[in-house]
């Protein structure tokens, strides 16, 4: 067996070895994140929430395939008494206002700069700014 050090092929051939499997390893990373990716379903809408209910199906399943799906809903409060009337059961119209509450609740963290002071969450001393006031002069009360 020859040792690297007295074989030049072998020294040269190292460092092109490394990279080929720095490249290969790249590649089973980049082909194992585009195996993850599936093509994405059609967007769930109320209406086939609705249709789905009138065909029969349970609650349980209308609530695991919205729960399932990332759509954000906007429905108006008078919305919510036509789609019981369509016949939409009561945890699904439960679970689309809490998402769509859920949903205004992100967008006011985003709005209000949450990425700004990344330290809000932990409390004192990181979120708390004090303001030293001067003392107030005691009035003398009135005789």
């Amino acid at each position: 067996m020859i040792h690297a050090s007295f074989s030049p092929n072998l020294r040269r051939s190292a460092p092109s070895r490394t990279k080929a499997l720095c490249a290969a390893a790249f590649a089973a990373f980049a082909l194992a994140g585009c195996a993850t990716m599936t093509a994405s379903a059609p967007p769930l809408t109320v209406d086939q929430l609705v249709e789905r209910a009138k065909k029969g199906e349970s609650t349980e399943s209308l609530l695991a395939s919205l729960r399932g799906s990332r759509e954000r809903f906007t429905i108006a409060g008078s919305e919510f008494a036509k789609l019981k009337e369509r016949g939409l059961p009561e945890p699904v119209l439960d679970e689309l206002q809490r998402r769509e509450i859920q949903a205004a609740k992100e967008d006011e963290w985003l709005r209000n700069g949450a990425f700004v002071d990344p330290w809000w969450r932990f409390g004192y001393p990181y979120g708390v700014r004090y303001v030293v006031l001067p003392p107030r002069p005691i009035p003398k009360p009135k005789s």
